[in-house]
């Protein structure tokens, strides 16, 4: 039946008959509320299923349909309907819910009136007064349900529509005038008369208010002002209400319903309670003296401060007008009214409206103060005061004890709210150290670490109470950026003691959530509960309390994630002794409760509920994508995924329900609420697919691996990727992926990805060609593309993607992956009898095949030649008895095409311009040299190629030595260019240069900051040198790993260079790396003094002469006077903040010259290895192969005088060694060596757990001691 009549009801043409309707009535006489007082969804649907029946509301709204939904009205078409049903719901028996039955028979009457209008209704009449003497039996009961009930119909406007305006008729001239008559906020010229008699419903209402109504009215009136404009025209009424102030006497005068009766009353009380007030000594909280307000009153001023609060939320005109009226002083008054002795819902309330209040800048810093002053939250503690006050004992006393805390909530809300909008760093000046940190602890330690063991009432209130206070710290987080002054001990001058400054509360959550606090120990427990909860998909109370919290927790380790970096760089550069660990080292602690490092599980669970909750599952998203990068987690967070079964197959669910999200739109503004959640879903697949991006960039076993359904406990190589549900195969990411990007490429216009959203294609194209071009990967994923997908072929044929929004290296992927399948050699075990059968077909033709394909790779169309080099690559590499090879180079067909390349040396040649012709040369010269590659891989066909003469047409090619003009290329090209220039750089910031270019910084720049441009000119001359050694090591490094086979870069001369003020056009020698040590080493402990004697001026400005104030104060002051102006107050301030400068430029200079000494060891050492123990010397006499040439011999760029480009062979004599080995010993003494274990034990080892300078100076000491045989 229930499902029955829900579906009748879906069309709004069929109406149910007599019959129908009165079994629908039976039924709805016997249902019951749930435990919460709701119905569940079946009655629900029954009920608006009759209330359907009975609606006849289209008679008003004169639609096209409105004569035939007349003649389908049961109400008039059946005779016996009006009669039956009027004696049910009036005459009948009383039902289960009152309440359910009321408002039916609400709808009915309703339904009466109005067909009693129609010419067809004349004999409705009778029922008509019926119905009203029943409902006149219990006007003032009713009217007061009415009351209510129309305040919590408009309570909640989700959607900000304001159907409330129905109830407001503009009296005055608004500023806007789409206010004026407006219906459903829409301009009228003149009011609907519907809204014009429940305009005087309202306004007649409060006029002739029984006192039995007040409170119903005041609720009323509050859900009628939720909105911007209901707002304004109930704070008008309200104001219009209250007598004039000149007219006013003793006695207050007009409506009781008015700004001038609530506030009047409201200081009436405050004077009445204040009296009462006792000492802190002598209070007893847990049995508070109320006087003078008894229940009633309690719940009018209750009423009347909810009513407050709306209109000031939503009108910031009403916010400001009402905060400062000199008579009223609402603030004042109720900040006094928080220190009276009433019940802690009364203060909830007062909180919650001082909140509404703070919402306006202006106000909120104001009222800051204000708190301090009163002392809600205790922070200064009074001398010889026995016992504490304030909020913090009415928390532990008499909420702990009533097991309630709606007090505690609001000082959240009301601090959350204040945070929002300003937060004043003197805070509390003048009577303790100035800051947040007080209400920071209370908030921490005696709100969110003691919320879990205290006893609720009320079990949605625990998760409230998180929510609001995780809020708090969640707002202070995210406004809070790491600046050096943070980590630098300040102290403040309080009563004539010094004491230790506070620092921003962002600073202390920060270094909360960076170690093993039971600040993060309970986030992350909040987590663990809430997946435990949201898994069970069973409505609890407060579950979105529950949600919320747990979001504010994702968002604060997604915070700490993204500022950590910062935060603790700029700590070991303070030198400080406070000790944090990362986040995401955290992250893989034990579980207390669980008992397993699953908290990082935890965190992922919260993707399988995107679709419920998007916000939570795209914080999970990123906190992801930020561990990702680092490889030594990702294997231990496969383990964690894939230990249980169960797990394993929910988180790989929930990462493939986020990429299949149909809500998920691109491009949507960021200030577009409506969809909002759309974005949300967008940006939470581009962060999975980042995640997968970087996974499989790192070595397997990897997230990225296990994600899109790969092996990780065996190896990738083995996986056999199947269809979702084939073989057990669950739906993985590559399966979502191909899905989506398969949608629309079977029809002409092709992939529907690419056009909506090209940002994710994208992506998804580079997470494919990851895979193709991995060589772990590519077999399984070429094939399973090849054999069940057809992927390829599908958007090829598409290629290219003519729109705006696809990048060209998207494209380029798609290519390159393409490219790759066409390479793909087929895995041996699968398919070498395949291969061997296909051979045998190719050898049946015999010459007469090998003739058309070598011909057609020497001539013809480019395309065909492209192709029949690649059948000839492809089947040189499966003939194993070389018979095409030797057909090859017996038919000349090989000679023909290494001659050819000079050919293709012009035609290269064309394609270096700005503007060059079509690439089809470069795709035939790179088949063509793939296809001399295959050959040159036997010894045979290394030996024709010889014969051929390939090395001599390859050395004549003219392309090799031109430069492109093209920028691109000409960065592949040019790097021989990059080194000389990078160490003839090196050469200028060695030598003299270096002081001529400070000196010019002393000419040039005005003396106010003359020290300043210095500091930064030494900063970027000592970042300079650090990049240009940095560099040489990288290429040190990539030349080869073992130094016999390593490239140099200087000379074998360890002598200083006579002059390094002009570079020379030779190759720099080794002795001006041993310069720069030095100079590195001295720069070092000159750094480190100034850094000292800045950090000791720092802990005691206040004790600095002041010629030195003035000298530090001297670049911070500009105009004239300077610093003479400045008051010693600030004086200090500005001392201070230049020595935080002079300090930061200090440990930035202080890291460059240690970086730069361990890498010019580094490239010493490993050249010292080459020469003294590898390098054969030329001389014939002391060669063991005399007249061998090549291999041992130095080799480096260098530029001919003429200024040709090219390799130059140098030849090392054994002089030339037994020299340099002298030399080094001379300039590498112990007094250098000393200095440079000096400087490690001083910076190196307590910034780092890996130093390297002991272990290079002890290498370089023993080769120069080395005796070479």
């Amino acid at each position: 039946t229930p499902v029955i009549f829900a579906l009748l009801t879906l069309r709004k043409t069929i109406y149910i008959g007599l019959k129908d309707t009165m079994t629908l009535i039976g039924h709805l006489e016997t249902v019951t509320a749930e435990a919460d007082g709701s119905l569940d969804s079946v009655n629900l649907a029954l009920v608006m299923a009759l209330l359907y029946c009975l609606d006849v509301s289209f008679l008003e709204q004169g639609t096209e349909d409105r004569e035939d939904l007349l003649q389908a009205l049961p109400l008039l078409t059946e005779k016996q309907y009006v009669a039956a049903v009027h004696s049910r719901l009036v005459e009948g028996q009383a039902w289960k819910l009152p309440g359910l039955q009321a408002g039916v028979q609400l709808a009915w009457a309703l339904s009466l009136r109005a067909v009693s209008q129609l010419p067809q209704g004349a004999g409705i009449t009778p029922f008509i007064a019926q119905a009203i003497v029943n409902f006149k039996i219990n006007f003032t009961l009713d009217l007061d349900h009415l009351m209510i009930l129309i305040g919590e119909f408009y309570s909640k406007d989700p959607f900000e529509l304001e159907l409330a305006l129905e109830f407001w008729c503009p009296s005055e001239s608004l500023q806007h005038t789409s206010l004026t008559g407006s219906f459903l906020g829409v301009p009228l010229q003149r009011p609907p008369h519907k809204q014009v008699v429940l305009s005087k419903f309202v306004r007649q209402m409060g006029d002739l208010l029984p006192a039995t109504l007040y409170i119903p009215y005041l609720r009323m009136l509050k859900g009628l002002a939720n909105g911007h404009q209901c707002s304004h025209y109930c704070f008008s009424l309200l104001k219009t209400n209250g007598a004039p102030h000149e007219n006013r006497q003793a006695v207050v005068s007009g409506s009781v319903v008015s700004w001038e009766h609530f506030f009047h009353s409201l200081m009436l009380y405050h004077e009445n309670l204040r009296r009462d007030v006792p000492s802190a000594d002598s209070m007893q909280y847990r049995h508070p003296p109320i006087r003078g307000i008894t229940q009633r009153e309690l719940e009018g001023l209750t009423a009347f401060l909810q009513l407050l609060t709306t209109i000031i939320t939503w009108s910031e005109n009403a916010r400001l007008a009402l905060c400062e009226h000199p008579q009223w002083t609402p603030v004042v008054v109720m900040l006094g009214l928080l220190q009276c002795s009433v019940q802690p819902v009364l203060k909830a309330q007062v909180l919650h409206a001082l909140a509404a209040f703070g919402k306006s800048p202006e106000i909120a810093a104001s009222l800051w103060q204000s708190l301090e002053y009163t002392q809600i939250l205790q922070t200064v503690k009074v001398p010889g005061q026995r016992q504490a006050a304030g909020i913090e004992v009415e928390l532990n006393e008499i909420e702990s004890s009533c097991e309630e805390y709606p007090l505690t909530r609001a000082f959240c809300h009301l601090i959350s709210t204040l945070v929002e909008s300003a937060l004043p760093v003197n805070l509390g000046a003048g009577l303790r150290a100035p800051g947040f940190q007080p209400y920071l602890d209370f908030l921490r330690d005696s709100v969110f670490l003691a919320f879990p063991t205290r006893a609720y009432r009320r079990p949605a209130e625990k998760w409230e109470l998180a929510e609001a206070v995780l809020e708090v710290f969640h707002k202070l987080l995210r406004e809070y950026e790491p600046q050096p002054a943070d980590f630098l001990q300040e102290m403040v001058e309080l009563q004539g003691e010094q004491m230790p400054a506070h620092k921003p509360p962002g600073h202390s959550l920060m270094f909360h959530l960076l170690n093993d606090s039971p600040t993060l120990s309970l986030c992350l427990s909040l987590l663990e509960e809430g997946a435990r909860q949201l898994d069970t998909y069973a409505p609890f109370p407060g579950k979105k309390q529950l949600e919320s919290a747990v979001l504010h927790c994702l968002c604060l380790l997604e915070l700490a994630l993204q500022k950590e970096v910062t935060f603790m760089d700029l700590l070991r550069e303070s030198q400080t002794s406070l000790l944090v660990s990362p986040v995401e080292q955290l992250l893989q602690g034990v579980s207390a409760q669980s008992r397993r490092a699953d908290h990082i599980t935890n965190i992922a669970r919260y993707l399988y509920h995107s679709s419920s909750n998007p916000d939570a599952a795209f914080q999970s998203a990123k906190i992801l994508r930020r561990i990702a990068r680092y490889p030594n987690i990702q294997a231990r967070l496969v383990g964690d995924f894939t230990h249980d079964q169960v797990v394993s197959e929910k988180l790989m669910a929930g990462f493939v329900e986020c990429l299949d999200s149909e809500e998920a739109q691109e491009g949507v503004a960021a200030d577009d609420p409506e969809k909002r959640v759309a974005r949300i879903h967008h940006e939470t697949k581009i962060h999975i697919l980042n995640l997968l991006i970087t996974s499989l960039e790192l070595k397997g076993p990897n997230l990225g691996l296990y994600l899109l359904g790969y092996e990780v406990k065996k190896p990738v190589s083995s996986t056999n990727l199947q269809d979702p549900g084939v073989l057990g195969c669950p739906r993985s990411c590559l399966h979502a992926i191909l899905s989506l990007l398969q949608r629309g490429s079977e029809w002409r216009t092709g992939p529907v990805l690419t056009k909506q959203a090209p940002q994710l294609a994208e992506l998804f194209y580079q997470v494919i060609y990851q895979l193709c071009a991995c060589p772990d990967t590519s077999g399984p994923t070429m094939r399973y593309l090849r054999t069940s997908q057809d992927f390829l072929f599908s958007h090829l044929q598409h290629l290219p993607f003519i729109l705006p929004g696809m990048s060209d290296r998207s494209q380029h992927i798609c290519l390159k992956s393409t490219s790759m399948w066409e390479r793909l050699t087929a895995p041996e075990d699968c398919f070498s009898k395949l291969q061997r059968e296909n051979l045998a077909i190719i050898e049946s033709y015999g010459t007469a095949l090998m003739e058309v394909v070598c011909r057609d790779a020497c001539d013809g169309h480019e395309i065909g030649r492209m192709l029949a080099l690649a059948v000839l690559d492809r089947v040189l590499s499966i003939d194993r008895q070389c018979q095409w090879l030797m057909y090859l180079c017996n038919s000349g067909y090989l000679r023909v095409l290494v001659e050819s390349l000079r050919q293709d040396d012009a035609a290269l040649q064309t394609l270096l311009t700005p503007q060059p012709p079509l690439l089809k040369p470069l795709y035939i010269y790179e088949s063509k040299m793939a296809l001399l590659t295959r050959v040159a891989k036997t010894a045979q066909g290394a030996t024709e190629l010889l014969r051929c003469g390939l090395v001599g047409q390859l050395v004549e090619c003219q392309v090799f030595h031109m430069l492109p003009q093209n920028e691109a290329l000409r960065s592949v090209l040019s790097i021989s260019i990059l080194q000389r220039q990078s160490l003839s750089l090196l050469v200028r910031l060695v030598g003299t240069d270096r002081a001529r270019y400070l000196k010019q910084i002393e000419e040039t720049v005005s003396p106010g900051d003359l020290a300043e441009k210095r500091e930064e000119m030494e900063v970027a001359m000592q970042q300079i040198c650090a990049n240009i050694m940095e560099y040489c090591q990288t290429l040190l490094l990539q030349s080869s790993a073992e130094a016999q086979f390593s490239l140099c870069l200087f000379s074998p001369s360890a002598s200083e260079p006579a002059d390094v003020a002009v570079p020379s056009a030779r190759v720099p020698s080794l002795g001006l790396v041993l310069l720069l040590l030095k100079n590195s080493a001295t720069d070092f402990f000159r750094y480190h003094d100034s850094h000292r004697q800045s950090l000791n001026k720092l802990e005691r400005v206040e004790q600095l002469p002041p010629e030195e104030l003035k000298e530090l104060c001297q670049g911070l002051v500009s105009g004239s006077g300077g610093v003479e102006k400045v008051p010693s107050v600030q004086r200090n301030v500005l001392a201070k903040r230049r020595l935080v400068q002079l300090v930061n430029n200090r440990a930035k200079l202080l890291a460059l010259c240690s970086y730069t000494i361990e890498t010019c060891l580094f490239v010493i050492w490993r050249h010292l290895e080459f020469y003294l123990l590898y390098c054969t010397p030329t001389d014939p006499k002391d060669s063991l192969l005399p007249g061998f040439r090549g291999q041992d011999s130095f080799i480096a760029f260098c530029v001919d005088p003429s200024g040709s480009r090219g390799l130059s062979v140098s030849r090392v004599s054994q002089q030339d060694l037994e020299q340099l080995q002298t030399d080094v010993a001379n300039s590498f003494n112990e007094p250098l060596q000393r200095k440079l274990l000096e400087v490690e034990g001083l910076y190196s080892k307590t910034r780092s757990r890996h130093t390297f300078i002991q272990a290079l100076t002890r290498r370089i000491r023993g080769l120069v001691h080395h005796a070479k045989g």
